[in-house]
């Protein structure tokens, strides 16, 4: 029987389960991320946001990358809780009084993260220096 598809789909089966075993949620923990990008943005719903691109550049797990999403516009009490965690990734990073969303990029953060069904969660940040962190602090879960 000719493959009318062009290639083998069966030569691709360990490709998809290495795939998998490098995508599945890192161990939760404290991770130090690296900020790649920090862009505004409109929610499926037309809600604006701060969306940010995180790279885990240690201890463990290195060149993971994580999304997290800010709604600090809007609605008083669902935005106090946005308000309140971006306020802590500020503060993680060091921008308190950054002028633009471009000069959070390049910027480390701790992040503690959680496993959340199949994927991981940003859950929260912690003051940082921009410098490398040990690893071994307690968690807060």
């Amino acid at each position: 029987m000719t493959n009318f598809l062009g290639f083998n789909p069966h030569d691709y089966m360990a490709k998809i389960k290495s795939h998998e075993e490098k995508y599945s949620p890192i161990p939760k923990g404290k991770y130090d991320c690296k900020v790649m990008h920090a862009d505004e943005h409109v929610s499926k719903a037309g809600n604006r946001m701060i969306k940010l691109e995180l790279e885990v550049v240690g201890p463990t797990h290195s060149g993971r990358r994580l999304w997290e999403y800010f709604g600090i516009w809007g609605d008083a009490q669902y935005n106090d809780i946005h308000r309140q965690k971006f306020t802590a990734f500020l503060s993680s990073i060091g921008c308190l009084n950054a002028g633009s969303l471009a000069e959070y990029k390049g910027k480390n953060a701790n992040c503690y993260i959680a496993i959340e069904g199949d994927s991981n969660k940003i859950v929260s940040y912690s003051v940082t220096d921009n410098k490398k962190i040990s690893g071994d602090d307690d968690l807060p879960f």
